[in-house]
């Protein structure tokens, strides 16, 4: 069983999942769908759930870190924060049940200077997804990332390959804080 590095990028409509080994290298990267018939809750937590199983069956996860940060939503509804409180607070006990302890809990911008060495860069782009995708570019290659970016039909980037490169960051702030500080899941 290979072991790796999980870093989550919780949501309510998108997780973030992916993960690196101990040599760096990208395990995988997705966004996963959330999306159920009845939309509730209870049934995206049991849909995300059942894939964090799938994980612990394929993979030994040394630890887990997961974006923990509902204060940078300013301008986001509060129906929608308690929405994200709620589906963050269900994943990180999830995490907990499934891998046996607490996961490194991440402000977006610690992970990006962790992980990235450096934060957002606002001189050069006009958002975080789009610098974050190109830093992760830098570190792996076009070539590697490449596999894990969906275009649509319009040939644009999907949304969920954003939420995957998070995650790639929060597992990369995750295995460089583990290595520093150590902490098993």
């Amino acid at each position: 069983m290979k072991d790796i590095y999980l870093g989550i990028d919780a949501s309510t409509s998108v997780v973030g999942l992916s993960a690196i080994d101990k040599d760096n290298n990208i395990v995988f990267a997705e966004g996963f769908d959330l999306k159920t018939k009845d939309n509730e809750i209870e049934s995206k937590a049991i849909k995300l759930f059942n894939k964090l199983h799938e994980i612990k069956k394929e993979y030994n996860v040394i630890v887990c870190g997961i974006e923990d940060n509902l204060n940078s939503y300013r301008q986001t509804s509060n129906k929608t924060i308690i929405k994200l409180a709620k589906i963050n607070g269900i994943t990180t006990f999830q995490l907990m049940i499934i891998f046996g302890g607490l996961p490194y809990r991440w402000h977006p911008t610690t992970a990006r200077k962790l992980a990235l060495g450096r934060g957002f860069d606002k001189e050069h782009y006009d958002n975080t997804k789009e610098f974050v995708l190109n830093e992760i570019i830098n570190i792996f290659t076009p070539e590697v990332i490449s596999e894990y970016l969906y275009e649509n039909k319009n040939g644009k980037i999907k949304p969920e390959c954003y939420d995957a490169m998070d995650a790639i960051v929060l597992a990369i702030a995750t295995k460089k804080e583990y290595e520093k500080n150590g902490k098993d899941v």
